[in-house]
């Protein structure tokens, strides 16, 4: 019997690995509507399937921001992006230090907002409004809606869909800023 199976390791790896389906980071991206953006924030760029998938679909002239906190991810990401897009080890409550205030079009965040402390997920979501447009786009996706009271604190939610060709089933909030 393989006990590897059994493992924390095993289903820790297993879960980064299976967590955004394709169909997940297809839908997060085209919900994002990036075609005429010209400054896209990708927020906890853990999975960088989505950062993939957004540097395909943008135009070459729209800026990509992508932020990390993880050390480790920063360096992959840094080592496989580096000349594609801007990548910052920097907290999402912070992002209003390298981004100017209403010059954002779209923030993708795939941050595990139901991880984060309630202050924290305010500083983050505060920080995100700030530097939105007027009507600018935030999509975030969660595995449960415990933070959805958070997000429409700063944001409109226009609609919450739900993707369950992902293992962990997900909603996607769209949302912009009011």
């Amino acid at each position: 019997m393989n006990l590897r199976f059994w493992s924390v390791a095993f289903w820790k790896e297993a879960w980064y690995n299976l967590s955004s389906s394709p169909y997940l980071v297809r839908r997060l991206v085209s919900l994002a509507d990036i075609s005429d953006a010209h400054i896209i924030v990708e927020l906890w760029a853990w999975e960088w399937q989505v950062t993939g998938h957004i540097l395909e679909k943008k135009s070459k002239n729209t800026r990509l921001i992508v932020i990390e906190n993880d050390h480790n991810k920063f360096l992959e990401l840094s080592q496989k992006y580096w000349e594609q897009c801007e990548i910052h080890e920097i907290s999402a409550a912070h992002i209003d230090s390298i981004v100017d205030k209403n010059s954002v079009d779209v923030i993708i965040s795939t941050l595990p907002l139901g991880s984060i402390s309630h202050p924290g997920v305010g500083h983050i979501l505060a920080a995100a409004e700030w530097i939105l447009k007027k009507w600018g786009k935030f999509i975030q996706y969660q595995y449960v809606m415990a933070n959805k009271k958070d997000v429409k604190k700063y944001f409109h939610i226009d609609h919450i869909y739900w993707e369950p060709r992902n293992i962990g089933p997900t909603f996607i909030y769209e949302a912009h800023k009011k």
